[in-house]
């Protein structure tokens, strides 16, 4: 396995067990050699995910063929910028994007499934809406980037009960804590 040296908060290098330059998907976050499934790539975006983590049934021939994700698809269809396709609970736009069907949110399956207010009180995911994250999720700052209160950006808590830190999903992605 080969070893990244980071800097912890307080300036000391440590090791992290993080492959260098190997392909991860977008969505689970697991590299390509730990992984039993085939990553596949979006023709347009590039974004690299596996079939079973996007939740598409596709046959052999499909797969080894060029996949557009939905986000590119309606992109080209609607001729807008993929940058203005954002997730609705993280606000960034790079990634593989789901789209909700009923009200036509796009998310990250990843920031959806970190939410329990999305992920476990909904039946399924079609139910999800901006108006089921709790509010306390905009009003803290992120610990990892210090970027006080923000409209499109929510923070998640450390599982650690004793610990009262805060990040963005994506702040946490980058820092390797999830």
């Amino acid at each position: 396995m080969i070893y990244q040296k980071k800097k912890t908060l307080r300036g000391r290098k440590e090791k992290s067990p993080l492959p260098k330059g190997k392909k991860k998907c977008s969505i689970c976050l697991e590299y390509e050699e730990y992984s039993k499934d085939k990553l596949i790539s979006c023709q347009i975006c590039k974004c690299i995910f596996h079939i079973k983590c996007y939740h598409i049934q596709l046959n052999e021939k499909e797969i080894n063929s060029s996949i557009i994700c939905e986000r590119c698809m309606n992109s080209e269809k609607e001729n807008i910028p993929l940058n203005l396709y954002k997730c609705f609970i993280c606000g960034c736009s790079d990634g593989v994007l789901c789209k909700n069907k009923i009200n036509n949110l796009y998310y990250h399956y990843l920031c959806y499934r970190l939410l329990p207010e999305l992920y476990e009180e909904s039946e399924n995911e079609s139910e999800i809406s901006k108006e089921k994250i709790r509010k306390w999720r905009y009003k803290s700052s992120c610990k990892y980037c210090n970027e006080h209160i923000s409209k499109e950006k929510v923070v998640i808590k450390c599982n650690n009960t004793k610990c009262k830190n805060y990040y963005h999903i994506k702040c946490a992605i980058e820092s390797s804590l999830i």
